[in-house]
């Protein structure tokens, strides 16, 4: 059985939160964290759902076990970084 994401619509995105939370930090926009925020609850949600409900790491592999722990720590550094810069004042 292969793994196969649903296509498209037009007008849809798989990237909402995170990319919104990196323009709003290249922007320096106090909203970066907030984005950030929203987008690791999608990944917990998304990651009970892959690895909890399903059995998502038998589909996967060990490859896609390490690409997913590799975006999580991404994930949680864009948002420690952008909630650091809202306390020292560079995002307003």
């Amino acid at each position: 059985m292969d793994f196969q994401p649903g296509p498209l619509q037009r007008g849809q995105s798989r990237c909402g939160a995170p990319c919104s939370g990196s323009l709003c930090l290249l922007l320096r926009k106090a909203w970066a964290v907030w984005l950030f925020g929203t987008s690791i609850v999608a990944m917990v949600l998304t990651g009970l759902y892959s690895y909890v409900l399903t059995d998502g790491l038998a589909l996967m592999g060990t490859g896609g076990a390490i690409f997913t722990a590799v975006i999580w720590l991404i994930a949680f550094s864009l948002f420690f970084y952008a909630r650091a810069m809202a306390r020292c004042g560079v995002l307003r």
